[in-house]
């Protein structure tokens, strides 16, 4: 009996090894930078998604996301953009970034879609966090081919990358928005691209849940929302769907600061 259950293991973890493969991929960008980023496989599907962190932060935050995505049926791709994670040289301090170089990392995320595409992926989304969220915007407005977009935590203008033209480039495509409440800025931009949106969207605010990729870990309920609204189960794709668990619309200017003018 006890080799019958060790052979069923060994080749139950076979076959999962043949679902989910993950490995170190450099991809080359329009100015000719080369990014570290970590592609996780998945046998036999079109679908994808590309995974872009915050500012000061690397691919290993969407560790945990990722192969949840992966046991969905999709693979991922995670960034480490320009000047952060292992394009940074062991020993070396980070570099700081200007304003042209956060523009410039724009190829850096438009390599990663590329190349999932070449891999066989023709349903690709894309997913930000804080200045990555602003840059995967800019992405999926150029990219009338991406499917899907998720955004956490964006600002109006981050390290000097707007978004609002984005979203309203992007047009009547599926988004999806989270933010915190106490995260003033971003909630304050995420009313004002929220009402902006064209197509199904839904925005979701959570309580003390900090800024960016820190809600994975905060807000228990943001990764299997992020996995419903990618596989298009949220709610029966509604337009115009609002979560707010932060309270009402009162509670929501409180949230905020001043009235819902996010746009200066």
């Amino acid at each position: 009996m006890k080799h019958w259950v060790a052979a069923a293991w060994i080749a139950l973890l076979a076959g999962l090894s043949t679902v989910v493969q993950a490995g170190d991929v450099d991809l080359e960008s329009v100015d000719g930078y080369t990014s570290h980023a970590i592609h996780q496989a998945v046998a036999d599907s079109t679908k994808g998604v590309v995974l872009v962190h915050m500012e000061g932060r690397s691919a290993k935050d969407y560790r945990f996301l990722s192969e949840r995505l992966n046991r969905s049926g999709f693979h991922t791709v995670a960034l480490d953009l320009r000047g952060h994670g292992l394009n940074v040289p062991e020993g070396e301090a980070p570099p700081s970034l200007a304003e042209d170089d956060w523009w410039a990392a724009l190829g850096e995320v438009e390599a990663a879609v590329a190349w999932l595409r070449e891999q066989g992926v023709t349903d690709v989304s894309l997913l930000g966090a804080s200045v990555g969220a602003n840059l995967a915007a800019h992405v999926a407005a150029r990219d009338p081919d991406v499917r899907n977009l998720v955004l956490l935590s964006p600002g109006m203008k981050v390290k000097g990358v707007t978004v609002a033209d984005a979203v309203q480039a992007y047009g009547d495509r599926p988004l999806l928005i989270a933010v915190s409440e106490e995260d003033r800025y971003a909630a304050k931009s995420a009313l004002v691209l929220d009402a902006d949106a064209k197509g199904d969207h839904h925005l979701e605010v959570y309580r003390s849940a900090g800024h960016g990729t820190v809600m994975l870990n905060k807000a228990p309920g943001l990764e299997p929302l992020i996995l419903s609204w990618l596989l298009g189960t949220h709610g029966g794709a509604k337009a115009e769907r609002k979560s707010v668990q932060a309270g009402d619309t009162t509670q929501k200017e409180g949230a905020t600061g001043e009235y819902l003018d996010a746009r200066d």
